[in-house]
């Protein structure tokens, strides 16, 4: 009979009735999923155990059904299995894979600038070459300069990374920049470098997520609501449920819940929530050691390393309410440590304290702060206060270099979404050589129709300096990128009104422009600039007229990499890259997150140079496209890319040709079509078989160019022949009339 569990089908049992009350084998009802039971006796019938439900009847109800032939069952909620939702990777896009290929490339450009009146020119040559294998990544940059003054040829960067997915950490050796916190020092360093980095898993969700729990009487779907935002719709089973490691925003907000049973009723959980920001997961661990050599002249000399040192910062969640960080510096004239804590209040926001010692020169001093944030969708509060002594050190900071004695800071933001957003900030920093400066400053911004935006600010610096700016300024979007705007900008060294006309290029080829003119203290300055991506790289003009002074500037940038065997001309790559195959099947549209990235060639291919490495990518091709004798497997897929590498995605193209013709058995001389005869032959890899038709026609698909062996059979009769197939176009091809020889 079939069984319905509170509501939802559990399929056909079998079970005995004793007295009318069902007795169903032992172990039954924890194959239904009801784990929390209370001790139930079982009874042994005919050698079998049972277990009968009338032991519950105080908790449990049910009936018969003998015209549907059907067992209704209703248990509380508590006695099912608890049902968890971790949704901390269901951001990820489905179907995504990773693609991962040995490649290089090479970044290069050509640079040119001239100043029209003093004839100044300055010419340029950035060049970057990368290798990638498996998880690993090999890079350096260089550049090299040419003006008036000098000609330098410079390396920037150079290391060796591996990054590994599971555990989210990367090792770099070699170059790399490095800053130890907010009270820290940092720089370019040659070295070591291990550090959590989550950018290998975008999808991971390494913050504080929100919990949800509830409970469903029936099959149910759960609506969860923050404001009028929905974060989840999911189906659930009979029971308790948990919903865990949501990401919402951080700040307050208003919560709904809306459980809809099997049939229709809703039940509704209203509530409200705090979510800080900066508060990892507990257990999780985010951090960054490094040692090496602090680079000099950085961007002048190759090769100029400086003094040994070692950097770290490690944050750890220990609670959904706190997570704690420590943070140092050591080098052979520097000690610095020091701790934080990042914490909610309830549901009064979220607090941040830290504090930093040092000892340098024989000189130990102090750096400590705190701060407040609140936030939620009608205002925002803010707070942060920080002392430093006179003696504090870090790797950029001397005992003996003025330094911030004390500063503050607050705000105030108010939003209304028609009558637009209100901020209000303070600020005030006072050195220990006694110079104080502050800062206030009020801005406004409003939408102003469907889709432009009005924005006003006002700023008041003292000190030194005392300065006021005023700004305001109107912008509209147009559509396909373009974008144009209005401002108007007064301070006590210039007035100015400027208006721009600007078009973003495309992730594919095409063009972009930035045209500008303004009025700064009666005399006129103009910005005209054009950037033009091509299919094998990127080419820029422009001209620039500031403060009487004219200067113009052109350039060009590509990339040549290599990926399965063979070189291709790009746009300049700047993460990651993926070769699309389409067969060999030239001009296909080919789409990148919804935008056009370009046609195939002749090859049937083409580079895409602009991928985020490690986040999905949609790639997808125009079916339009494809000839009407050749079928996809699919026309999008979602892949992702490794760091300073790439990957090839192969959309399968199958040609579709049909070959017919007729098939003869002939035995000493009597020749006879071999009507349903079964045939045989291999293609690829893959076995086929089939039937000859009447009057021995037969219909094949995609035989390929040369001979193919096949078989005819029939009872014990098996006749072997070849299929030789012309090399031809044509959709449709006539093999004719084919003899096979039965032997005795």
């Amino acid at each position: 009979m079939r069984v319905y569990l509170n509501a939802e089908d559990k399929g056909e049992w079998f079970f005995k009735l004793d007295d009318g009350h069902p007795l169903f084998p032992a172990g039954a009802f924890r194959a239904m999923g009801l784990v929390n039971l209370p001790e139930i006796a079982t009874v042994r019938i005919d050698g079998m155990y049972y277990e009968a439900l009338q032991q519950l009847q105080s908790r449990v109800s049910y009936r018969i059904d003998e015209k549907e032939a059907a067992l209704y069952i209703n248990v509380p909620a508590d006695f099912f299995k608890k049902q968890l939702i971790n949704r901390s990777f269901l951001n990820s896009p489905r179907g995504l894979e990773f693609v991962n290929s040995m490649s290089a490339y090479a970044n290069y450009g050509l640079d040119y600038s001239r100043e029209i009146d003093s004839g100044m020119n300055v010419f340029s040559v950035p060049l970057e070459l990368v290798f990638h294998r498996g998880n690993l990544s090999g890079y350096s940059n260089f550049v090299y300069t040419n003006n008036a003054d000098e000609s330098r040829f410079v390396r920037l960067l150079s290391a060796v990374t591996r990054d590994d997915h599971a555990s989210m950490t990367r090792l770099t050796l070699g170059d790399f920049p490095v800053f130890s916190g907010r009270d820290g020092g940092g720089g370019i360093f040659g070295g070591i470098s291990f550090s959590r980095n989550f950018s290998i898993n975008p999808y991971y969700s390494r913050y504080t997520g929100l919990l949800v729990n509830g409970t469903a009487n029936t099959p149910s779907q759960v609506d969860y609501f923050l404001g009028d935002r929905l974060m989840f719709s999911e189906t659930v089973s009979p029971g308790e449920f948990e919903v865990q490691n949501m990401t919402p925003p951080a700040g307050a907000h208003r919560t709904r819940m809306v459980i809809t049973d099997v049939y229709g009723s809703e039940y509704v959980v209203d509530g409200a929530i705090y979510i800080a920001s900066r508060l990892l997961e507990p257990g999780t661990h985010e951090f960054s050691y490094s040692a090496g050599f602090e680079r000099q002249n950085f961007g002048l000399e190759s090769g100029d390393y400086g003094k040994p040192a070692a950097l770290g910062i490690h944050r750890t969640g220990i609670n959904d309410q706190l997570t704690l960080g420590g943070r140092g510096e050591l080098s052979a004239d520097l000690v610095n440590i020091g701790g934080e804590a990042s914490f909610q209040t309830a549901s009064l926001g979220q607090m941040d304290v830290m504090l930093s010692v040092s000892m340098a020169e024989s000189t130990t001093g102090y750096a400590a702060s705190a701060g407040y944030q609140y936030v939620s969708s009608v205002f925002s509060i803010s707070a942060r206060a920080r002392a430093v002594s006179r003696g504090y050190s870090n790797l950029n900071l001397r005992p003996e270099s003025d330094k911030t004695r004390y500063e503050w800071h607050t705000g105030l933001g108010l939003n209304a979404a028609r009558w637009g957003s209100l901020t209000v900030s303070y600020s005030a920093r006072k050195l220990h050589s006694g110079v104080i400066t502050s800062r206030a400053t009020l801005y406004y911004s409003i939408q102003v129709g469907r889709i432009a935006s009005l924005a006003a600010r006002y700023t008041r610096i003292s000190g030194d300096v005392n300065d006021e700016e005023f700004f305001l300024g109107l912008s509209r979007p147009f559509g396909a990128g373009r974008s144009g705007a209005i401002e108007y900008r007064k301070n006590s060294a210039i007035s100015r009104i400027s208006a721009r006309l600007s078009k973003n290029r495309s992730l594919g080829p095409g063009l972009g422009y930035n045209l500008s003119v303004g009025l700064q203290d009666g005399t006129r300055d103009a910005l005209l600039a054009a950037e033009y991506a091509g299919s094998a790289g990127v080419y820029s003009a422009g001209y620039r007229i500031v403060n009487g002074q004219a200067s113009y500037r052109a350039g060009m940038f590509g990339s040549v990499s290599m990926i399965a065997g063979k070189l291709h001309l790009s746009r300049p790559i700047r993460d990651s890259f993926v070769l699309i195959k389409v067969d060999e099947l030239a001009d296909v549209d080919v789409r990148f997150n919804n935008q056009f990235a370009g046609q195939t060639n002749k090859s049937g291919e083409l580079l895409i140079p602009n991928l985020n490495s490690y986040y999905g990518n949609r790639i997808s091709v125009n079916d339009h496209d494809i000839p009407i004798d050749y079928e996809l497997a699919g026309f999008e897929q979602v892949i992702a890319t490794p760091f300073r590498g790439g990957g090839i995605v192969a959309f399968d193209a199958r040609r579709l040709q049909a070959f017919t013709g007729r098939i003869f058995v002939s035995k000493e001389g009597d020749s006879q079509p071999a009507e349903y005869w079964g045939l045989r032959y291999q293609q690829g890899r893959e076995p086929v078989q089939t039937v000859v038709g009447r009057s021995g026609e037969f219909y094949l698909e995609n035989l390929p160019p040369g001979e193919t062996q096949a078989e005819i059979f029939s009872g014990d009769k098996v006749c072997l022949f070849t299929f030789n197939p012309p090399n031809s176009r044509e959709v449709l091809v006539n093999l004719g009339e084919i003899t096979c020889e039965l032997s005795n």
